[in-house]
């Protein structure tokens, strides 16, 4: 098994152990921590208004971005509408979890044969789901088919205390994965190139915005394949 994705284990059973024995109030949430899923719908819904906002002339863009919805929509009506779960809920905070929230490879390095993990910019309190998740849609990740399965399977384990755990993963993971590709489309939101500028000329620019278009969708289409995870098809 590759070095990284033990470590990674390992990390967040660490984790795990850690957030058990803090006092709640020692850390805040983490950015853009999901508790339930309109926590997921309110972040969904505000970046895709500030993609419309910043692009009404983009029409192939808001085509796109009407697709999206349109899968948003299907997807709710199929795990949240018609499920006998109520997923309003909060999580219940003994539940909650430590999180580095960008959580990644790209957020470590092999120091003398030892991994060192970096970057808690946007580290709190958070939903193991919405880590677990993250760690398998980050576009940075790469990660293959037998390590998703595995990944799923180590942290179905890691938080079997929790009850609801793999059944909110099941349901919130397709989700996770929406909103994904309204992060992959952040580069059209007008204050991004403010933030990039000494990264990028506007061409570069505009070579940038057409690799994230095209990644996101190709993670529209990755959609669909979510049944696979759920039914271990992978």
């Amino acid at each position: 098994m590759n070095i990284l994705m033990v470590e990674k284990y390992n990390l967040v059973k660490k984790m795990k152990k850690i957030s058990k024995n803090t006092p709640y109030n020692l850390f805040s949430k983490a950015s853009e921590s999901c508790f339930n899923f309109f926590d997921i719908k309110n972040q969904f819904d505000t970046r895709l208004k500030q993609i419309k906002v910043n692009n009404k002339n983009n029409l192939k863009l808001n085509i796109f971005l009407n697709k999206l919805i349109l899968k948003w929509k299907e997807k709710e009506k199929l795990y949240i509408k018609d499920s006998e779960i109520s997923f309003d809920k909060k999580l219940p905070k003994k539940f909650h979890i430590l999180s580095q929230s960008d959580f990644g490879f790209h957020n470590s390095i092999d120091l003398n044969n030892q991994i060192i993990f970096f970057d808690f910019e946007y580290f709190g309190w958070d939903d193991p789901v919405k880590l677990v998740s993250d760690f398998i849609w980050h576009p940075r990740n790469k990660l293959n088919n037998i390590q998703k399965k595995i990944w799923i399977e180590e942290m179905k384990l890691t938080f079997s205390e929790d009850p609801d755990f793999s059944q909110r993963f099941n349901k919130l993971f397709i989700f996770f994965g929406l909103k994904w590709i309204l992060i992959i489309l952040n580069v059209f939101n007008s204050n991004y190139y403010n933030i990039k500028k000494n990264n990028y000329d506007l061409n570069a620019l505009k070579l940038v915005k057409k690799n994230q278009f095209n990644l996101a969708n190709y993670y529209l289409k990755l959609i669909d394949k979510y049944e696979k995870y759920k039914n271990d098809e992978l």
